[in-house]
């Protein structure tokens, strides 16, 4: 009745939501991809590092990501980047699943010989040529806004290899145009607001570059794109993500950019920087409710950061002196001044930032070099030096050893063989990855897996002579443009970035962290492979067992929509071993005539037995026992009546894990306190927790009973069988039926041991069904080879027959 209800309010709030009619407007309802099942909302906020959302999250800086933290069962995982630690490198690898896909964010083209940068919208889309070819896009289904790759997505926007919104709304007519502004007023405004304040704050920012004697021009362009980038970019991009969410994108990947553009400019634990993610939260909370609440799909959101970002001085303030002029200096010294001067590009990731607002050509920094041309490439914290130099080790070690000891540069890193490298640094020469403790600090949280990376980065055949690093791990870290804020090494807060993921997702976290290819096997696994997992290995037996007990509501949500895959999902999220079904549907005109355990058990690849507690004609409505480990029914019987109201029943089912025997008993009890009594006293006696207990096996007693704790019924299932949930109880009230009240429990037998209990209440699992899942992880003990035997040799004789068994 409830969720009916609520269905019926959601429609109507649905007629006066500006986004659904937006999306109307701009013909998304015509596209092919408003299909049901689940999605995913990757939230990528821009260099936002570990330790800045730690401290982001306790400032109250980020609430609404507080809020999924402390109320949707979120949890904060540390993220490596990879190497280079730059937007490119880790989109590579989110992507398409190639590591090191540039060598920096800026380098020398070894095909036509151009410095360039990424932000060249020309060299964006070559690299994402070629990525294309060694791996399959993640984003080929969805959509991809302000990232650096398009990524074939259907629809991209402010990606690096695509600019504009042209193509959203091209197809719009004039007055349809106005309908949308009209719609979106509330939007519109709210950005004026924002993009006012933002003005007024970079104006004051201005100020202060002129009162420390800052460059008046160069401070001057960033007042405009501040506002561009930190505002209005994020409520475009925004708004075209809840757009596709209303239509039903598979994959919606964003990126905000603004505080990665603060960072940069003032520093990533500034205050600038740290405003900006007050707006960046409330976005992603306006996304969120839309993607929860009128999207057709059920969507899960991540929110994560693909690296952080380092306290850093540039070269020019911190030595006084400029490194162009050292390095040639350096280059001249060591191999004659007859050759043509050093090639530089090096400015900051905002400056060019800056020149694409104002013009949307490809921009060559320094136009087609002959390839013998020296050239230096310089963006943050790493720099390329292309000198053309032969295969002399001591020529190079002597260019190495003059760039740290008289130019300063703390890390040179270049070529010993194919698979590694010469590390030179203030304190000596070491070769890695053998020596990457001495390089990096054996205090560097990824060390193993920098070690690894760095050789690809530094052996890309588009990576210069000698690759320089600005990071000091004992000292200040510089950077090459004039910049505060700067990432691209291998510096432990640069690779260091966050995911902030629901508890239930399917991530390898064996390492203690994940990086960019965890995320995307993660994605893959939600949005196209199924959630089970193989059953357990002979001899993993002590491994805990998972039980979950869950009422489907015929899989009917609170937003009106029947569906079993629906709660597949949330069912192999949690991975359990036995789940006790109720309320299941089979072959019912009101849910679509499905066989609802048969397509969860499918989608999860797990045996199922039904049993129907009530049949009218050709529809069933009953309980069901899933699981991984293969299962006989026992007994499938209805329960005594005492009431007109609807028939209930229990179902017994013997399963086998991997030599030991379980007894799981299913039911649902009625409503009716005298009639809910009389059948859990006959499930107590023995007939059937009496025969199951003489088995000498482990018993569990699974089920939505109907019933508050402490209730004579309670005490009469307590009598016999202990309340696993007792352990979830003591760190706070179960409820399993609408947050309110505890109706679902697992009971077990004598020597079971309880390691774990919860209820998982994220919007999906309250969205789903009126009840939420409980689980439990249980410790039984094993049974011995000759009474395996013995149970397989009289497997057919204790066998009972069940309606519409499986």
């Amino acid at each position: 009745m409830i969720p009916r209800v609520s269905s019926k309010l959601l429609n109507f709030r649905k007629l006066f939501s500006p986004s659904v009619w937006t999306a109307r407007l701009v013909g998304a309802f015509r596209m092919k991809s408003r299909e049901s099942g689940p999605g995913l909302i990757m939230v990528q906020i821009d260099a936002l590092g570990f330790e800045q959302v730690t401290r982001a999250l306790h400032d109250a800086n980020l609430p609404f990501l507080g809020s999924l933290i402390g109320h949707e069962d979120y949890r904060l995982h540390h993220h490596y980047s990879g190497l280079p630690s730059t937007t490119p490198a880790v989109q590579g690898e989110l992507h398409y699943g190639v590591k090191s896909a540039v060598p920096s964010f800026g380098f020398r083209d070894s095909g036509n010989g151009r410095l360039t940068s990424m932000l060249n919208p020309a060299t964006a889309r070559k690299v994402q040529a070629r990525l294309s070819e060694e791996g399959d896009s993640l984003l080929r289904d969805g959509s991809s806004y302000s990232n650096v790759y398009s990524s074939e997505a259907v629809r991209s926007a402010f990606c690096f290899t695509k600019y504009g919104f042209r193509n959203l709304l091209k197809r719009l007519h004039p007055l349809e145009f106005a309908v949308v502004v009209t719609l979106n007023a509330a939007m519109f405004v709210r950005a004026a607001i924002l993009v006012a304040i933002e003005l007024i704050l970079a104006v004051v920012d201005f100020a202060r570059g002129l009162i420390q004697g800052r460059d008046i021009l160069r401070e001057l362009q960033f007042v405009p794109s501040r506002a561009a980038l930190c505002v209005l970019l994020r409520e475009m991009t925004t708004t075209a993500a809840m757009i596709d969410c209303i239509v039903g994108r598979k994959i919606i990947h964003l990126n905000y950019i603004g505080y990665d553009e603060q960072a940069h400019r003032r520093g990533p634990s500034s205050r600038f920087a740290h405003w900006t993610l007050r707006g960046i939260d409330d976005s992603i909370r306006r996304l969120w409710g839309v993607a929860h609440n009128t999207a057709p799909r059920d969507y899960d959101l991540w929110v994560f950061s693909d690296h952080g970002q380092e306290e850093v001085i540039p070269y020019e303030r911190f030595y006084k002196k400029k490194l162009p002029e050292e390095i040639q200096r350096v280059v001249d010294q060591h191999l004659g001044s007859h050759r043509d001067p050093i090639q530089i590009a090096s400015r900051s990731v905002q400056q060019q930032r800056a020149e694409l607002l104002r013009s949307r050509e490809s921009l060559d920094i320094t136009g087609i070099t002959a390839p013998d041309v020296m050239s230096l490439s310089g963006y943050g914290p790493i720099g390329h030096l292309y000198l053309h130099l032969n295969e002399d080790e001591e020529h190079k070690h002597d260019i190495a050893s003059a760039l740290v000891n008289e130019v300063g540069i703390p890390l040179v890193l270049y070529k010993k063989s194919t698979s590694q490298l010469w590390a030179q640094t203030s304190s000596g020469r070491y070769v890695l990855p053998d020596q990457v403790a001495q390089v990096l600090g054996a205090n560097h949280p990824f060390l193993l897996e920098a070690a690894r990376d760095i050789i690809p980065m530094v052996l890309h055949p588009d990576a210069g002579d000698f690759v320089l690093s600005g990071w000091a791990p004992d000292g200040q870290s510089i950077t090459f443009p004039k910049e505060n804020g700067a990432h691209g090494g291998p510096g432990w807060r640069e690779t260091h970035g966050f995911a902030m993921l629901p508890s239930a997702t399917q991530i390898d976290l064996a390492n203690g962290y994940i990086r960019p290819l965890d995320l995307r096997n993660a994605a893959i696994q939600l949005l196209h492979g199924n959630n089970s997992q193989p059953a357990q290995k002979k001899g993993e037996s002590q491994a805990p067992l998972r039980a979950m007990t869950y009422n489907l509501h015929s899989c009917l949500g609170f937003d009106g929509r029947w569906e079993p895959e629906r709660h597949a999902q949330i069912i192999g999220q949690y991975q359990p071993d036995i789940i006790a079904l109720q309320e299941v549907d089979v072959g019912r005109r009101r849910s679509g005539g499905h066989h609802q355990a048969q397509r969860i058990a499918s989608v999860l690849d797990m045996d199922y037995h039904f049993h129907s507690c009530t049949t009218v004609e050709e529809e069933h409505y009953g309980i069901a026992v899933i699981s991984r480990y293969p299962m006989r029914i026992v007994k499938a019987e209805a329960l005594p009546r005492a009431s007109k109201m609807e028939a209930r029943g229990a179902m017994w089912v013997e399963i086998d894990r991997n030599g030991e025997r379980i007894q799981v008993i299913n039911t649902h009890l009625s409503l009716v306190p005298r009639e809910r009594l009389l059948q859990a006293q006959t499930l107590m006696g023995g007939k059937w927790i009496g025969s199951a207990k003489a088995t000498h096996t482990p018993v569990v007693l699974c089920g939505d009973f109907n019933m508050f704790p402490r209730s004579k019924v309670y005490q009469t299932v307590q009598q016999g069988l202990n309340d696993a949930g007792i352990r979830a109880l003591r760190q706070g009230e179960i409820r399993t039926w609408l947050g309110v009240a505890r109706l679902d429990y697992i009971f077990v037998s004598e020597g079971i041991e309880i390691d774990h209990a919860f209820t998982p209440r994220t919007f999906l699992t309250r969205k789903a069904s009126d009840h939420t899942p409980l689980v439990v992880d249980m410790r039984t003990q094993q049974v011995s080879g000759k009474e395996r035997r013995k149970w397989i040799s009289g497997n057919g004789s204790r066998s009972h027959s069940a309606p519409l068994s499986h």
